[in-house]
């Protein structure tokens, strides 16, 4: 019986020691802080750091990113750089760091309605579909939470472009 009750406590322990590491603040490196605070704050800094840094990194130069009609098979994230998003030769867009690239496209594994164009030197992490599924098995909550982000991101890109498409109409567009 003393056995039974020295295994439950060490197995109790040992998982409260867990919690608490997870709860507890980490310092991120310093050009991740401002991403972190303004769209992954539902994140923990751990669970934020362990998504960002466990995954791949790529720098474009003035490049394509993601082709127009390609179907894209990684999620990027600007870290650092301007992307512009290019339909019809008209820049429609600038992402900045902290914007998905080719959510949309990667989520529903279509092909991409625009090129992103790396405007200068840009650095991304990319997560793959087999990353999110990976991530999806350890951790579900991390990612419940990584696709409520992402969720928020098109959100905020769509109220973008519908307050954009309203500063364009006229007076008269209203009439009609």
């Amino acid at each position: 019986m003393i056995g039974w009750n020295a295994a439950y406590l060490a197995i109790n322990v040992f998982h409260i020691a867990l919690l608490m590491m997870d709860k507890i603040t980490i310092n991120l490196p310093r050009e991740t802080v401002r991403i972190y605070h303004k769209y992954f704050s539902t994140l923990s800094t751990r669970e934020f750091k362990r998504l960002i840094m466990s995954n791949g990194f790529s720098i474009f130069q003035d490049q394509n990113i993601i082709n127009q009609s390609d179907v894209p098979d990684r999620l990027y994230i600007v870290l650092r750089g301007n992307v512009e998003i290019i339909k019809n030769d008209e820049t429609i867009a600038t992402l900045k760091a902290g914007d998905f690239i080719g959510e949309m496209s990667f989520l529903s594994k279509e092909a991409a309605s625009a090129n992103a164009y790396a405007d200068n030197l840009v650095q991304c992490a990319y997560w793959t579909h087999d990353d999110l599924e990976r991530l999806k098995q350890k951790n579900l909550d991390a990612y419940d939470k990584f696709i409520a982000i992402i969720g928020r991101d098109l959100v905020r890109k769509l109220n973008y472009k519908n307050e954009r498409r309203l500063d364009q109409m006229t007076q008269l567009d209203f009439v009609v």
